[in-house]
């Protein structure tokens, strides 16, 4: 009589019942698993205290490094700035549109390691919902902040800032950061460096 198996062109091979073995993870691999749980289960407590003690401390020294800077639904004020292009942007340009301002300085580290996070921004955030600019101060000359931009190869608009910016927008620190609301108040403010999570979170 002939086999069902061998009919449908099925053949099992010698030694092989057909069955995978199961997959044994290696011992060093098991041993960190159960070093993990063991952690979780007996130390939960403890880690979640910590998590909370550094999210207080974050918040502490948020709230230091921006308390002298404008407050939140405070009115932007208005200003009138030239592009590395020469063209003339205003912030009442931007009515019904959420604006980032970054104030940056050339000479500033921490703002070279951060600045190239606003080009990541402008991809996750389309110019109708955000418009994204750097604001130089305290710089030089045009030519420094021409070579600055084209060193970090930024394609966000970069525009001048003149000497009443720091006094109109209390900025004392690089960079600083304010987003302004679609209604022209400001609605979130920091001050050093600003991951591109941090960016994104703030400018929603």
């Amino acid at each position: 009589m002939l086999d069902p198996q061998s009919a449908c062109g099925i053949v099992e091979r010698p030694g092989n019942s057909g069955k995978h073995e199961d997959w044994q993870p290696p011992l060093w691999y098991a041993k960190a698993v159960n070093r993990l749980r063991h952690i979780l289960r007996t130390q939960w407590k403890r880690l979640t205290r910590d998590l909370v003690l550094l999210l207080v401390i974050w918040a502490g020294v948020s709230w230091w490094q921006t308390r002298d800077l404008l407050p939140s639904r405070a009115l932007a004020l208005d200003w009138s700035l030239p592009q590395l292009s020469g063209e003339q942007k205003a912030l009442s340009d931007h009515q019904g549109q959420r604006v980032l301002l970054y104030f940056f300085a050339p000479w500033c580290s921490v703002c070279a390691l951060n600045i190239g996070n606003l080009d990541w921004l402008r991809q996750l955030r389309s110019e109708e919902a955000l418009a994204i600019y750097a604001v130089a101060l305290d710089y030089r000359d045009s030519g420094e902040i021409e070579r600055y931009v084209e060193k970090h190869d930024l394609d966000v608009p970069v525009l001048l800032g003149d000497s009443a910016m720091p006094s109109r927008y209390r900025i004392q620190a690089f960079p600083t950061v304010y987003v302004i609301d679609s209604s022209g108040f400001v609605d979130q403010t920091s001050v050093g460096y600003v991951p591109l999570l941090g960016l994104w979170w703030r400018s929603l």
